[in-house]
């Protein structure tokens, strides 16, 4: 499978956990995941590796040798068959493999509900880059719902101590 495919099948594989907010490649500016899926506080993190190449790059990176600095309270590769060898996983990383058909199968972790598995967390995980590339999403894809909510800070200006406030703080765009 090429890299988009295996993304793609990372996001039905989320869904089919029922992780209902699933970002596919949110191009952040630290670490970037291919797939990362939230539900009810829980994160679960897919990095893609279409070659063995990839695979063994994604050694490299920061937020592999610190894990404090990555995203993900549960952490997942998906692979072509044969890329990646279980005991060459980080400590606690998940490793699937896409199948021919678009099915997966587990080569190490659970076959059940991922949030069970509370050994392979990683509770020192970056909550604020979690937090970002929520934001960035949101801010990015639903701008047009929220024309209110202003972009520069020189934009607003706090109702408070005039006529105009009535018990509650307003922030609004200036009159341009």
């Amino acid at each position: 499978m090429t890299h988009g495919e295996l993304v793609t099948l990372a996001m039905r594989w989320l869904a089919l956990h029922r992780y209902r907010v699933i970002l596919t490649e949110p191009g952040y500016r630290d670490e970037s995941p291919d797939a990362i899926g939230f539900k009810s506080g829980f994160s679960l993190l897919v990095e893609c590796k279409a070659t063995r190449a990839d695979f063994l790059a994604d050694k490299r990176k920061p937020f592999r040798q610190n894990p404090a600095l990555g995203v993900g309270r549960l952490r997942v590769y998906l692979t072509n068959p044969g890329m990646a060898k279980p005991e060459e996983l980080p400590e606690r990383w998940w490793l699937l493999e896409a199948l021919d058909d678009n099915t997966i199968r587990v080569v190490r972790g659970s076959i059940g509900d991922p949030e069970i598995c509370r050994e392979d967390f990683f509770d020192e995980r970056n909550h604020r880059a979690e937090a970002e590339l929520l934001y960035s999403w949101c801010y990015r894809n639903l701008e047009g719902c929220l024309k209110h909510v202003p972009k520069r800070r020189e934009h607003l200006r706090v109702l408070a101590g005039d006529e105009k406030y009535e018990g509650n703080m307003e922030l609004f765009r200036e009159e341009e």
